[in-house]
């Protein structure tokens, strides 16, 4: 899956599937929003993840047009992946 379309607004996509625009925004949120500058929000930290092997996707909500929400996940392991429940990506 590279990018699935949730509503009008709100994308998941895979990690590699971020548009530069999305990649450009999330880096700026992390650096100008303080309650977001933890480690396990930030993009580098998520792609990280990804490139061990886990399958991280990460839901983009758009506001005015343009990305303004970022929510980082991966499959969880076993069954409960299976049936489609994900956890926070690095857990």
């Amino acid at each position: 899956m590279t990018a699935f379309r949730l509503g009008k607004d709100l994308f998941l996509r895979s990690i590699d599937a971020l548009t530069p625009a999305e990649a450009t925004a999330w880096d700026d949120l992390q650096a100008t929003h303080p309650g977001v500058q933890q480690a396990f929000l930030s993009r580098a930290y998520v792609t990280a993840v990804a490139q061990t092997g886990r399958k991280v996707v990460v839901l983009v909500a758009y506001s005015a047009q343009a990305p303004a929400f970022f929510l980082p996940l991966q499959r969880q392991a076993g069954w409960l992946g299976w049936c489609g429940l994900h956890e926070p990506a690095g857990d």
